[in-house]
């Protein structure tokens, strides 16, 4: 264990910048840098991994779930995650590990953006097409979007619109 004031001070200051968000390991190196030598960043964040304080598995697992509640695909929130350097078997295991219903939140989202009809002409069918590939949903979600509507459109429409024999 680190009795430096250096050690004290780089673990002081990463403490606070934990308790505001979560980081990345590669982002908190960077952030330290300029305040120590990497051999004692390291052993910092060694420390703060150790104490549970430091996670990218965490971190990944909260980027997963804002993202996909914000109407997000898996393609953007992977990209996401490559962007803030968190490792890729970290983030290989948490798209895995978390199934999200993607289909039906590209429905949602689609519906959300774009209202409850479905596309009725080619223009807006590669229009809404283009927009669920940007939000980084699959082929295969953004076709199923395409042609399903959203269960709450559904339901909505079942309960005001009920033929009767």
């Amino acid at each position: 264990m680190h009795h430096s004031k250096e050690y004290k001070d780089l673990y002081r200051k990463t403490i606070q910048w934990l308790a505001k968000r979560d980081y990345s390991r590669d982002q908190l190196t960077r952030k330290l840098f300029q305040f120590g030598s990497l051999d004692l960043i390291e052993d910092v964040l060694n420390a703060l991994t150790l104490k549970g304080l430091l996670s990218e598995e965490r971190l990944a697992e909260t980027i997963l779930n804002r993202l996909s509640e914000r109407g997000y695909g898996p393609n953007f929130i992977r990209a996401k995650m490559n962007h803030d350097r968190i490792p890729r078997h970290i983030i290989d295991s948490t798209l895995q590990n978390i199934q999200k219903p993607w289909d039906k939140l590209a429905t949602r989202q689609r519906a959300k953006h774009y209202g409850e009809a479905l596309p009725k002409d080619p223009k807006n069918y590669y229009k809404q097409q283009n927009y669920l590939l940007r939000r980084g949903f699959s082929q295969d979600s953004s076709k199923y979007a395409l042609t399903h509507l959203d269960v709450s459109c559904e339901t909505a429409f079942d309960t005001h619109y009920t033929l009767k024999d």
